[in-house]
């Protein structure tokens, strides 16, 4: 589960920064994440399934490039 919901949040990162929008938080890993559009139910916690929506772009030197997933 945990590195399940590690890659969705880097997908939705990878995302965030290909379209421009929010604004990014770290972690201390070093992950950078934005939520595009915040939800109004309850906080997801350990155990929890959620539903993300993603496209996940490579960067090359700060550009971006080639699509490499979506949902």
């Amino acid at each position: 589960m945990q590195k399940t919901l590690t890659f969705v949040v880097l997908i939705v990162a990878l995302t965030v920064m290909a379209t421009g929008q929010g604004q990014m938080t770290k972690t201390k890993s070093g992950l950078q994440y934005s939520d595009e559009k915040v939800g109004t139910g309850d906080t997801a916690m350990k155990g929890n399934t959620v539903q993300v929506h993603y496209t996940g772009w490579l960067y090359v030197n700060g550009k971006r490039g080639a699509k490499f997933d979506s949902s």
